[in-house]
């Protein structure tokens, strides 16, 4: 692999994957719940088990931190009966939180991991009432958002007389450090029907002299509460399911049709700011593509290219198809990587009359893009290039740990559901 030239460029990378939301239904134990009265949220009580991790630097380029053997025997429970082998649950990475803690699904368990230190932070049933009565199953739903873990537990009260059964629901939010509650709050949707199976929870970064938003979009209510205290803050109607809160005060919504609608909703109740039709041929991607929010801005990233658009206004300030030699195309908002005639470019985003570097290599498709490190996979194998000059960091990762498909980055790990791989500290 031979290196091109290497212009002293440092990019700074927006994560082009949003840590999208994953619901987790798993099943806890609650006696029958009376009809709740609206109170102030107040602190949970809980015990977690919580490791003191070491502080450590990341470990080096292509080391896999997590995989499915350590997945397996961090979800494996202690064995009770020595005539019994210990139950073992295929663990799952959900996310990786800022901090570089990685949140791991074991059933019924949620634990936090070190991947600087490779060290267990904590380990315990998120969202579970251990001192419950197991007549009356509750249901909980586990979600993840930037800052902390939601958990809903809802009950249904049995039908007593003139009234009807209804259901209860309750949100506590943990802190992905400790897996510590921050606050329990009750949710109450005006009809009672609460279902949390399919619940959306987005955390909003705050403007200037406003509060932090965590919204909590259900099938009957969408509801505003601040993150930091759990206070509610509005009700409203539920946004259509195929609305993505992105900030800003405002939500997107796409219909996949042709043309494509794009509609700007108020998050305090739901009404139209903006609407918006443009033709699929006058576009780079399709509506099952995730959005973007830099700033005020929408990034759409396709195959052929990507599209931008004022959240405010609505504006479509930018059509780019991408030069049709790029093969194997991956971009965020600050770096480009393009597989061109036998060799990998990198590009500073939007700018493609000369690259920052380039270097021979065999078909080659980008999987991780930061500004520190690049993952690849070539038909030789994957590698680790260094994102400044191309340089090979390694090249001891199989194609079975990487997989085929983009990795979301964050604190310089690439990871998938099964594995976390050290691409290099970000800068």
């Amino acid at each position: 692999m031979a290196t091109g030239s290497t212009p002293a460029h440092q990019t700074r990378i927006a994560v082009a994957v949003s840590l999208l939301l994953a619901g987790l239904l798993v099943a806890g134990c609650s006696s029958a719940a009376k009809r709740p009265a609206p109170v102030s949220a107040t602190p949970a009580e809980t015990t977690a088990t919580v490791t003191q991790a070491p502080t450590a630097s990341t470990p080096p380029p292509g080391t896999v931190v997590l995989d499915q053997n350590q997945l397996a025997t961090i979800c494996t429970s202690p064995q009770t009966d020595s005539t019994d082998p210990p139950a073992t649950v295929a663990g799952s990475i959900t996310s990786v939180v800022p901090g570089a803690i990685a949140i791991i699904s074991c059933g019924t368990q949620v634990a936090g991991y070190d991947l600087n230190a490779g060290q267990m932070l904590w380990q315990q049933p998120i969202g579970t009432d251990a001192s419950a009565s197991s007549d009356s199953p509750a249901k909980i739903t586990v979600v993840y958002a930037d800052h902390h873990i939601y958990a809903f537990e809802t009950d249904t009260v049995p039908a007593n007389g003139l009234i009807a059964a209804y259901n209860t629901a309750k949100l506590t939010a943990y802190d992905p450090k400790t897996g510590q509650p921050v606050w329990s709050q009750p949710v109450e949707p005006d009809n009672k029907q609460i279902d949390t199976s399919g619940a959306k929870v987005i955390e909003i970064p705050a403007k200037a002299g406003e509060q932090e938003q965590t919204i909590v979009s259900l099938s009957d209510a969408d509801i505003a509460l601040d993150s930091a205290s759990g206070k509610q803050l509005w009700k409203g109607v539920p946004l259509k399911q195929n609305a993505t809160y992105l900030g800003d005060n405002l939500a997107l919504q796409l219909e996949n049709s042709d043309p494509i609608v794009l509609t700007a909703l108020d998050n305090a109740t739901g009404r139209q700011v903006w609407q918006q039709t443009y033709p699929q041929s006058d576009l780079t991607f399709s509506a099952d593509v995730a959005p973007e929010l830099v700033g005020h801005t929408v990034w759409f990233f396709g195959k052929s290219g990507y599209d931008s658009f004022d959240l405010d206004k609505g504006t479509h300030t930018a059509h780019v198809l991408y030069p049709v030699s790029f093969q194997h195309v991956l971009s965020n908002t600050s770096l480009t990587m393009a597989y061109v005639d036998n060799s990998l470019r990198l590009f500073h985003f939007g700018d493609w009359s000369k690259p920052l570097w380039s270097v021979t290599s065999d078909d080659a498709t980008p999987l991780a893009v930061t500004d520190t490190a690049i993952l690849i996979s070539a038909a030789s194998g994957p590698q680790i290039l260094s994102a400044d000059v191309g340089s090979l960091l390694t090249s001891t990762l199989t194609a079975d740990e990487i997989g085929s498909s983009p990795l979301a980055v964050q604190d310089g790990f690439a990871f998938n559901s099964t594995t976390v791989i050290a691409l290099a500290p970000p800068r």
